[in-house]
């Protein structure tokens, strides 16, 4: 699940000087400070997802836009089908206007309802041993950094974790992952503006009239910290 996992993205192992894993926390440490400065944020995003119930892996492609205060991540999704995936500190929704129809989850332990959110608005924080650091490759100006968790709770529901940067100059390109149940997801992003003017509707969790509305509570993870 894409919610936890990303929640603690620069949160890794204290690595051993000079070891690739040294490498990538500055890495990550350089991509927080790049993005303090950063208020709102538009981008194109594509998604693919590879599962074993499928023959042909499932390819999704729209815009992505990011609010700092207060926190707001929503995927404007355009193809193959209209849709609005919303992430706030406390809550995520899809709402599907062709059906008239939404879903809203209500998470009652904050990481989980906002870990998106944090991995366009991180901070530079102690690190922490929920990731180990499990591989990190250089490739034609990329550099790719594989995460493997080390809490209990994670190992639940995430098997891996990658993320891959353009090196110069600094900028997010992929998010990967594998859950527990064997699907590889992959979020690749596009024209990143920093600077986006974005109008204050696109972030509303408000619905249009005549929309069918359902609601989940979502209880705190026994093995969370």
């Amino acid at each position: 699940m894409i919610l936890v996992l990303l929640s603690t993205l620069i949160l890794i192992q204290e690595p051993a000087a000079g070891s690739p894993s040294e490498e990538a926390k500055a890495l990550l440490d350089a991509w927080a400070k790049k993005q303090e400065a950063v208020t709102q944020l538009g981008a194109r995003f594509e998604q693919e997802v590879e599962t074993p119930l499928l023959l042909e892996p499932l390819k999704s492609e729209g815009r992505l836009y990011y609010r700092r205060d207060p926190g707001c991540l929503v995927f404007a999704l355009e193809k193959p089908n209209r849709s609005v995936v919303r992430f706030d500190a406390k809550s995520y929704q899809v709402h599907r206007p062709a059906e008239q129809r939404a879903e809203r989850f209500l998470f009652q332990e904050g990481d989980l309802a906002g870990a998106l959110v944090k991995v366009f608005g991180p901070s530079v924080r102690t690190l922490d041993s929920a990731f180990a650091v499990s591989g990190f490759e250089r490739s034609s100006g990329d550099v790719r950094i594989e995460l493997t968790p080390r809490r209990e709770d994670l190992k639940a529901f995430l098997a891996r974790l990658s993320v891959t940067f353009r090196e110069s100059p600094l900028e997010l390109r992929t998010i990967a992952y594998r859950n527990a149940e064997g699907d590889q997801v992959s979020i690749r992003l596009e024209d990143i503006d920093r600077k986006a003017e974005i109008e204050k509707e696109v972030f509303s969790k408000e619905l249009p009239e005549g929309t069918e509305l359902k609601v989940h509570v979502i209880e705190k993870s026994k093995g969370g910290r």
